[in-house]
């Protein structure tokens, strides 16, 4: 398990991580992104589905719908 502020070395596909106090930042297609998530109302959590680590620690997870029968 990994803990605040620092990343294991190798996540693995179906692990479950829980991220508190995290800024993430990229592109989606032209536009770029900033997000700022887990900060209230405790951890999100979420499934990885690829890791890639490096300088850039690189994690594409699936996130919990928050409402029955609806898609994130």
């Amino acid at each position: 398990m990994s803990t605040r502020g620092s990343a294991r070395s190798c996540l693995d596909s179906r692990d479950i991580v829980a991220l508190t106090d995290v800024k993430l930042k990229g592109f989606k297609g032209w536009q770029s992104y900033n997000l700022h998530i887990g900060t209230s109302g405790g951890p999100l959590l979420a499934i990885v589905h690829e890791y890639e680590g490096g300088k850039k620690h690189k994690v594409k997870v699936y996130l919990a719908a928050l409402q029955a029968n609806t898609l994130p």
